[in-house]
């Protein structure tokens, strides 16, 4: 979501059959910066997005992960590092429906030919907890 000129992530709790008002999630995901490309593990455990050049960015944008506890809190936003991002710009992270692989583009400007699809072993977000 947009405002004022920044991206932002937000979401909407489904209740009762009714989905609920957006609300903004804390400032340990949404920075001055701008956020997108968000993914949401089914069960709601961790979020991954992507982040426009943050004091601990690797490049123009990069895979940041934040993890939700048992009280709804979410935590500080993670880079998750040189394995996965690199100067180049990293973005739209998913993970397969059996939870074994995450795919996510890099746009690789030094060759000029658009975006690259990369992925990995899942397990690797454990590293992150």
């Amino acid at each position: 979501m947009t405002l004022g000129g920044l991206s932002e992530i937000y979401r909407s709790k489904y209740i009762n059959g009714v989905y609920q008002e957006p609300e903004r999630l804390s400032n340990n995901i949404n920075t001055v910066q701008q956020q997108f490309d968000s993914y949401i593990a089914p069960d709601e455990s961790y979020l991954i997005f992507c982040a426009y050049q943050r004091s601990d960015s690797y490049g123009s944008t990069d895979l940041y992960i934040s993890f939700r506890d048992e009280n709804d809190n979410w935590s500080n936003s993670i880079n998750m590092g040189p394995t996965i991002n690199t100067v180049e710009g990293e973005g739209s992270a998913t993970i397969t429906p059996d939870g074994r692989y995450i795919f996510y583009g890099r746009y690789n400007n030094a060759q000029q030919h658009g975006l690259d699809v990369y992925w990995f072993d899942a397990q690797f977000l454990n590293n992150f907890r």
